[in-house]
C-alpha cells in the first residue's frame, strides 16, 4: 500500500468513528489502567506458558521484551498512533513473523489482553455503569485501530512479496 501513514491511520479513526474526545478519554483510561498492566502483561506470558507457546521467545529477553510491550500500550491509549504504526512495521509483525507468530495468535493475543483490560475497567468501584460502558467503547476502538494498523502491515508485507 501506497498511502502515507498519517492518512492511512486518520482513513481507519473515520472508519471506526473513533473520536478525539474518545482518544482524550483513552488517555484517561490509562491513567486507571496503568497500574494493572504489569500484572496484566505477566499473567499474558503465563497463559502462553500453559498454553505452550513460549517457544516463539527466547526467555533471556522476555524482562525486556515485557518493559516494551508496556511502552507500547502506554503509546497506543496516549493516542501516540503514529509511533504505534511505525513500531508494527519495524520491529513487531517483523519479529513475529520470523518466530512464525501468525496473524491468528496475534488477534487471540488481543482478544486475551481486551478481556483483562475490560474486566480491570469493569472493577473499578469509582466509576459509574455509564463510564464503565463509554471507556469499553473506547477500548475497543483503539485496540481495533491497533490491529486493523496490524492487518494493513501484513498487507504491505504480501504485497512486497
Amino acid at each position: 500500500m501506497s498511502d502515507s501513514t498519517d492518512y492511512r491511520i486518520e482513513r481507519y479513526k473515520r472508519l471506526l468513528d473513533l473520536s478525539d474526545s474518545e482518544i482524550a478519554s483513552s488517555r484517561a483510561i490509562w491513567k486507571l489502567i496503568e497500574p494493572h498492566m504489569g500484572v496484566i502483561i505477566e499473567k499474558f506470558y503465563n497463559h502462553l506458558a500453559r498454553c505452550g507457546l513460549m517457544g516463539y521467545f527466547d526467555q533471556t529477553d522476555l524482562p525486556k521484551l515485557k518493559l516494551r510491550q508496556l511502552e507500547y500500550w502506554r503509546n497506543l491509549f496516549n493516542g501516540e498512533f503514529r509511533t504505534t504504526h511505525s513500531a508494527h512495521i519495524r520491529k513487531i509483525r517483523i519479529a513475529h513473523l520470523s518466530k512464525n507468530v501468525g496473524l491468528a495468535e496475534y488477534i487471540a493475543a488481543y482478544y486475551w489482553f481486551a478481556r483483562e483490560i475490560f474486566s480491570e475497567i469493569g472493577g473499578l468501584e469509582e466509576l459509574s455503569s455509564t463510564r464503565i460502558n463509554e471507556y469499553l467503547r473506547v477500548v475497543s476502538k483503539i485496540m481495533f485501530l491497533d490491529m486493523i494498523v496490524a492487518v494493513s502491515v501484513q498487507d504491505d508485507a504480501i504485497v512486497d512479496i
